[in-house]
């Protein structure tokens, strides 16, 4: 039997992980339009990511590896699931804010602007500020930030998942 590559078994995972991720953002989109609210509710992201860790590595670990895992195979198998899911997240970002709500910008670009001027700075000032970031509310732009943020995460995550789905072999004892 051919073995398979971490990489290939993770490539199932990231996908399952990514599409629950942007159902449950789809309809958090559907049910608010305020941007503050679904900022604070995308932290349920990172809690389907951590389950999906979890549950998908237990797996790879039972399946695949005979019911042990070291900490660096669970750590890799799950930062490869993360580059995966990554990549899926940039692209949803850019497609959302693209063609399903490209007006999700201009409220973030509104968010920032009325930060600067509830901390009191001068209007020539605010303007200077909002021109320098202007590049920065691109949809690809903010797709490309994603792929970097979402692996920060990822890594962070599977370095914590990895403890709790390590698993060293039972001692085998022989005649």
């Amino acid at each position: 039997m051919e073995e398979k590559s971490t990489f290939g078994l993770a490539l199932k995972p990231g996908l399952i992980i990514s599409g629950a991720v942007i159902a449950y953002s789809l309809v958090v989109w559907s049910v608010t339009d305020n941007v503050d609210q679904m900022k604070y509710l995308s932290w349920v992201n990172y809690i389907i990511l951590a389950i999906g860790y979890y549950i998908f590595t237990k797996n790879y670990r039972d399946d695949y590896k005979n019911g042990a895992l070291t900490f660096g195979e669970g750590f890799v198998f799950m930062l490869f699931i993360s580059v995966v899911y990554s990549v899926i997240q940039s692209l949803y970002t850019y497609i959302f804010m693209t063609f399903i709500d490209p007006d999700m910008v201009t409220q973030m670009v509104e968010k920032v602007e009325e930060s600067l001027y509830n901390n009191n700075l001068p209007e020539e000032q605010i303007e200077q500020s909002m021109k320098m970031m202007s590049f920065m509310f691109k949809p690809w732009l903010i797709s490309l930030m994603a792929v970097f943020g979402t692996m920060l995460w990822g890594t962070f995550l599977s370095l914590i998942m990895a403890f709790f789905t390590k698993k060293t072999a039972e001692p085998t004892f022989e005649n």
